[in-house]
């Protein structure tokens, strides 16, 4: 029987690798998906060990599943973290792109 968690991980995956940023608005909103990401996937770990304490399986297997929580839950907290440092390192490109001038993409403020 396959893993329910093939297509999943495949999704996952495929969004990352299709993600093409347009500018950095894009990016911040990417950044501050990240840390919801790791949060509802250390709950379904949760609930999903929760469920295994109900079945014919060895404790210390359910004791390995439960260690991925704090895993993820630092995971969870390091994207924050990177979403602080992005917003931090680009705050003056984050400013434009939110508070743009008037008809601001007019103009070609690469050359």
């Amino acid at each position: 029987m396959p893993s329910p968690l093939a297509g999943p991980s495949e999704s996952v995956r495929d969004a990352f690798a299709k993600f093409e940023p347009q500018g950095p608005l894009d990016l911040e909103g990417m950044f501050k998906a990240v840390p919801d990401f790791f949060e509802s996937l250390a709950e379904a770990i949760k609930g999903h060990a929760d469920r295994l304490d109900d079945l014919p399986v060895d404790k210390a297997v359910i004791e390995r599943v439960r260690d991925y929580i704090p895993v993820l839950n630092g995971l969870r907290d390091s994207a924050g973290e990177t979403l602080r440092l992005f917003q931090d390192k680009h705050e003056v490109e984050l400013r434009r792109a939110h508070d743009p001038r008037p008809a601001e993409t007019a103009w070609d403020v690469g050359r």
